[in-house]
């Protein structure tokens, strides 16, 4: 055991790791190498090397089972209360578009002014790189409703590129100019937000 190491990035430091406290923490039964590889998706050498690495934390054991070795956690680590908070964020994976999506509707809220809202653009398609904006289509039911879905807008730019360090880009029409966007017909290319 090497009393000084970085905890966090002793078992956050690989992709490998962070897959095999995720399963182990999610699933708590004991499970053999060939198993967990299979699993989380990495090559069983991959998987060889995390587990000698977190066995050296003394945050998994390995037991002879019949003829083969399985790994499970050690709930009497020292470390295991400390991962153990971890164990809803394992459970609930969720990738960042969800905390966008999450964001957009309680910014702008399922209003009467708005009958529809869409994230579209390259956000909505995966194809996004680091400076993309964030698009968003908001179709009204009259043009009272397009400027308060306006002042809306105004009032999400900062937590959109606080969270996300993206610019929002918001563009609002009328259902009756919906109506006449044959692109709007379309189902691909965009994300019914409601």
């Amino acid at each position: 055991m090497k009393f000084g190491t970085d905890l966090q990035l002793a078992i956050l430091g690989s992709p490998a790791k962070v897959k095999i406290m995720g399963f182990l923490l999610t699933d708590g039964r004991q499970v053999s190498e060939n198993e967990l590889a299979q699993r989380v998706g990495f090559s069983q050498p991959a998987v060889n090397k995390a587990l000698r690495q977190l066995g050296d934390l003394n945050l998994i054991e390995r037991n002879k089972m019949g003829n083969s070795y399985v790994w499970s956690l050690r709930r009497q680590s020292y470390a295991y209360d400390a991962i153990l908070t971890l164990r809803e964020f394992f459970q609930k994976p969720r990738m960042p578009l969800d905390y966008l999506m999450e964001t957009l509707r309680r910014g702008f809220g399922e209003t009467a002014v708005a009958s529809h809202a869409y994230l579209i653009g390259s956000v909505a398609t995966g194809h996004e790189s680091g400076k993309s904006d964030v698009d968003v289509l908001i179709i009204t039911r009259d043009a009272k409703g397009k400027s308060l879905a306006q002042e809306q807008a105004a009032r999400m730019h900062n937590e959109v590129y606080e969270k996300f360090n993206a610019l929002l880009s918001v563009s609002v029409v009328s259902s009756a100019g919906a109506e006449k966007n044959p692109w709007m017909k379309k189902e691909e290319g965009k994300i019914r937000l409601w």
